[in-house]
Protein backbone atom coordinates (compact mmCIF):
# COMPACT_ATOMS: atom_id res chain seq x y z
CA UNK A 1 0.00 0.00 0.00
CA UNK A 2 1.23 3.39 -0.75
CA UNK A 3 2.02 5.71 2.10
CA UNK A 4 0.13 8.06 0.95
CA UNK A 5 -2.91 6.28 0.62
CA UNK A 6 -2.35 4.28 4.02
CA UNK A 7 -1.54 7.91 5.68
CA UNK A 8 -5.41 8.89 4.61
CA UNK A 9 -6.82 5.49 5.77
CA UNK A 10 -5.16 6.59 8.96
CA UNK A 11 -6.27 9.83 9.24
CA UNK A 12 -10.12 8.72 9.38
CA UNK A 13 -10.52 6.24 12.04
CA UNK A 14 -14.09 5.12 10.26
CA UNK A 15 -12.19 4.15 7.20
CA UNK A 16 -9.72 2.40 9.66
CA UNK A 17 -12.86 0.59 11.42
CA UNK A 18 -13.91 -0.61 7.90
CA UNK A 19 -11.00 -2.26 6.79
CA UNK A 20 -10.79 -4.01 9.72
CA UNK A 21 -14.72 -5.76 9.62
CA UNK A 22 -14.09 -5.93 5.66
CA UNK A 23 -9.83 -7.33 4.93
CA UNK A 24 -11.00 -7.90 1.39
CA UNK A 25 -10.51 -4.12 1.02
CA UNK A 26 -6.75 -4.29 2.58
CA UNK A 27 -5.54 -6.61 0.19
CA UNK A 28 -7.33 -4.76 -2.87
CA UNK A 29 -5.97 -1.42 -2.00
CA UNK A 30 -2.80 -2.95 -1.60
CA UNK A 31 -2.56 -4.10 -5.04
CA UNK A 32 -5.04 -1.55 -6.73
CA UNK A 33 -4.60 1.82 -5.02
CA UNK A 34 -6.23 3.22 -7.59
CA UNK A 35 -9.15 1.77 -6.27
CA UNK A 36 -9.33 4.27 -2.98
CA UNK A 37 -12.43 6.04 -4.32
CA UNK A 38 -14.79 2.72 -4.99
CA UNK A 39 -13.52 1.57 -1.43
CA UNK A 40 -14.88 4.92 -0.15
CA UNK A 41 -18.16 4.79 -1.77
CA UNK A 42 -18.72 1.26 -0.41
CA UNK A 43 -17.90 2.83 2.92
CA UNK A 44 -20.71 5.50 2.08
CA UNK A 45 -23.29 3.09 1.43
CA UNK A 46 -23.06 1.09 3.77
CA UNK A 47 -23.16 3.33 6.46
CA UNK A 48 -25.78 5.57 4.85
CA UNK A 49 -23.85 8.75 4.74
CA UNK A 50 -24.90 9.22 1.20
CA UNK A 51 -26.63 12.27 -0.01
CA UNK A 52 -30.06 10.38 -0.64
CA UNK A 53 -29.73 8.96 2.67
CA UNK A 54 -29.37 12.10 4.40
CA UNK A 55 -32.82 13.64 2.76
CA UNK A 56 -34.31 10.58 3.74
CA UNK A 57 -33.25 11.07 7.43
CA UNK A 58 -33.84 15.13 6.81
CA UNK A 59 -37.60 13.95 5.85
CA UNK A 60 -38.04 11.83 8.73
CA UNK A 61 -37.18 14.50 10.76
CA UNK A 62 -39.35 16.74 9.28
CA UNK A 63 -42.43 14.35 9.33
CA UNK A 64 -41.82 14.14 13.25
CA UNK A 65 -41.70 18.00 13.34
CA UNK A 66 -45.10 17.62 11.66
CA UNK A 67 -46.88 14.84 13.93
CA UNK A 68 -45.94 17.21 17.24
CA UNK A 69 -47.30 20.17 15.76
Amino acid sequence: MRHALFYELMQNNAYMAYIRTHPKWYKLLYRHPEMMKEFIEEYKIENKLTFTDKIDKMSLLLQMVEMMM
